[in-house]
């Protein structure tokens, strides 16, 4: 059957980690508003949480279905560095009889879930893929089998220290790729090819922020495009200040202002707290922990330190025996889930000590908080180069691998009193601007989603 005479229905295929679910439910809420049906591949916890909001009618009068095809305890949900592409594969194909092939007309999959483009090829319908990070990584991703060849990657002893010899990446170090291109160089070579062939890139970003990179792609694009069909590159981002479910959802039942974090700040004066989070999954080393609390000690800044345990791990099983009591007047361990957006927004947030993830940095910068870059896996370590060298909306903790306590001591001071951090706060000022803008109505991110929209509705 024609495409044009079918009724539009997109198939929907995030992969598990957070950063890389959340981005998809702003892309559902458009799927809605333009009245597009849409199925979503995950797994039961997500399929639970959506079947809330569909009981709520916040997907009106919209067909969907929810597809419970990921296992839980998958190991993409048990350790961040692992990319178990070929796990998450065997799943997804022992599922394939759940799927109705003819009533799809658009595949929407994570970057990392390119064995899905095999399935819209099959089907002949346009595949689209999502890249929840920065533009960079798309580049690398293009470019992965040449980097994979060149010996562009952190284990290769005489090119770690050196510039990468690639379109758009010369301002990073082979050292700061991920360490997949070693582990796993055919997973990088396999991403090249979806890369270069899908109708288009769907990036969480805004064309103001990363505009020469974005431009870099196009060209990119244009040169390594299979069959003359070069893909539409589409930063709908940042896609954070879009409606989202599970935001509205948030809303109703945890008022933020009840929240012990929030309550705590709202005790401190205006710009004084460093914030410190580093996702929701990672264990962190235990000679980072030693080290952060060495240089908290060695400042008189306040703090409010968010850390997610391990199930069955004590806070005293991570922290220092004395750290808690010798900063109870100054600091707060949080070891729950906490509202990073709402936090980042308190007018008592000076600085933010993160782990770089893209999603952190996008909030930090709609909040105009400057970041202490501290990555620790996967691209984050190009997500920290980018914002401290390109953007310069950050203040580099530690060059090496190593982090010490007298690094962070002096990143605190930088971000929190010296005029570095002013300076970064105004830069960042004006990106919050140019982030609201692009997704306002007529804004750059708004007409590319739009287009988007557009192509997988046929009209």
């Amino acid at each position: 059957m024609d495409l044009r005479t079918r009724t539009p229905h997109a198939l929907l295929v995030p992969a598990l980690w957070p950063g890389h679910f959340t981005p998809f439910l702003p892309i559902m809420r458009k799927l809605v508003e333009h009245n597009i049906s849409f199925t979503i591949c995950t797994t039961q916890k997500r399929v639970d949480e959506l079947r809330e909001y569909e009981a709520d009618g916040q997907f009106g009068s919209v067909t969907t279905e929810f597809l419970a095809i990921f296992r839980e305890d998958s190991p993409l949900l048990r350790d961040s560095e692992q990319l178990p592409e070929h796990d998450l594969q065997k799943q997804f194909q022992a599922h394939l009889d759940q799927l109705d092939s003819s009533k799809y007309t658009c595949l929407i999959a994570d970057m990392f879930l390119g064995f899905t483009k095999e399935l819209a090829d099959k089907w002949d319908v346009p595949w689209y893929m999502m890249i929840s990070t920065n533009t960079s990584f798309a580049l690398l991703m293009l470019q992965g089998q040449a980097a994979v060849e060149g010996g562009w990657h952190p284990n290769d002893p005489v090119k770690k220290n050196r510039s990468v010899e690639l379109r758009g990446l010369e301002i990073f170090r082979a050292g700061e790729l991920p360490d997949g291109l070693s582990d796993d160089p055919d997973s990088y070579c396999f991403h090249a090819i979806g890369t270069r062939t899908a109708a288009g890139l769907l990036i969480n970003t805004f064309e103001s922020l990363e505009k020469q990179q974005l431009d870099t792609l196009r060209s990119q694009l244009q040169v390594m495009a299979l069959d003359g069909k070069v893909p539409k590159v589409l930063p709908i981002g940042p896609l954070l200040l879009l409606p989202s479910f599970s935001q509205n959802r948030r809303r109703k039942q945890n008022s933020s202002e009840m929240d012990p974090a929030i309550q705590w700040l709202d005790s401190r004066s205006e710009s004084s707290v460093l914030y410190i989070c580093f996702g929701s999954y990672r264990d962190i080393p235990t000679y980072y922990i030693r080290e952060l609390e060495r240089g908290l000690l060695l400042v008189d800044i306040p703090f409010l330190w968010a850390q997610r345990l391990p199930p069955n791990i004590l806070k005293a099983d991570v922290f220092s025996p004395d750290f808690e009591s010798r900063t109870k007047d100054r600091g707060l361990l949080v070891t729950d889930w906490v509202p990073q957006r709402e936090i980042l927004d308190h007018p008592s947030t000076g600085g933010f000590l993160s782990h770089c993830g893209w999603n952190s940095i996008l909030e930090s910068v709609l909040s105009a908080v400057p970041i202490m870059a501290c990555p620790l896996y996967a691209e984050q370590a190009m997500n920290s180069r980018f914002i401290v060298d390109v953007l310069e909306m950050a203040v580099e903790v530690n060059r090496s691998d190593e982090l010490t306590g007298e690094e962070v001591a002096a990143a605190a001071v930088t971000i929190m009193t010296g005029e570095r951090g002013s300076q970064i706060r105004q830069r960042m000022l004006k990106s919050k601007n140019a982030g609201h803008e692009a997704v306002a109505e007529g804004g750059s991110s708004h007409r590319y989603f739009e287009e988007f929209l557009a192509d997988i509705s046929m009209r």
